[in-house]
């Protein structure tokens, strides 16, 4: 019984991971104007208040600028944020990682322009 109870748990929680995606997408841009950036990460869940994108961490030449952390997802599609203020120049390349609070990330970059 006890072997069967193991064997039982097991399978719930490879099942259970195995339906844990991290963030697929990062859609982002930077307003120079407004020095501000504009970032929202697409990941598709069931729960928004279970499994949601719990980081994210915005990087400049390896220096972080930004970090905001969340406890929720704002939609079962993406995590939205508000603009995030900070100054950059014609041709800097920011980092944007996003990471899910059950499993993995994504990171993208793009170029100030």
């Amino acid at each position: 019984m006890k072997k069967f109870f193991m064997l039982a748990s097991s399978i719930l929680f490879v099942a259970a991971t195995a339906f844990a995606n991290p963030p697929h997408f990062i859609k982002a841009s930077y307003d120079k104007d407004r020095q501000e950036i504009n970032i929202s990460v697409e990941h598709v869940v069931n729960d928004p208040s279970g499994h949601f994108v719990k980081e994210v961490i915005i990087s400049r030449g390896g220096q972080v600028m930004a970090k905001k952390e969340f406890d929720f997802q704002t939609s079962r599609r993406q995590q939205t944020m508000p603009p995030i203020k900070f100054a950059a120049q014609d041709g800097d390349e920011i980092s944007i990682k996003a990471i899910c609070n059950v499993k993995g990330e994504y990171e993208t970059k793009i170029s100030v322009k």
